[in-house]
């Protein structure tokens, strides 16, 4: 799931930053190269755990790219 803020949500909203994961309203998200948020989830170990899923998908994800297309990147 992306997140994108609301037009009802005030501009000028606080988000707590570490890295790639941002705290915001209690949740936790994280932001992509694509500067897409995914999230929310409860925790920030919830959210390391799935960037970590994110990261070795998008690997395997080139790896197929590779075989088939060449190298891409």
């Amino acid at each position: 799931m992306s997140f994108s803020p609301r037009s009802t949500d005030k501009q000028s909203q606080e988000f707590s930053r570490s890295g790639r994961i941002v705290r915001s309203k209690g949740e936790f998200f994280y932001r992509t190269r694509e500067q897409k948020y995914v999230g929310p989830f409860a925790t920030k170990t919830e959210a390391m755990f799935d960037i970590n899923v994110f990261i070795e998908a998008k690997k395997i994800e080139m790896e197929i790219q590779n075989e088939f297309f060449g190298d891409v990147a």
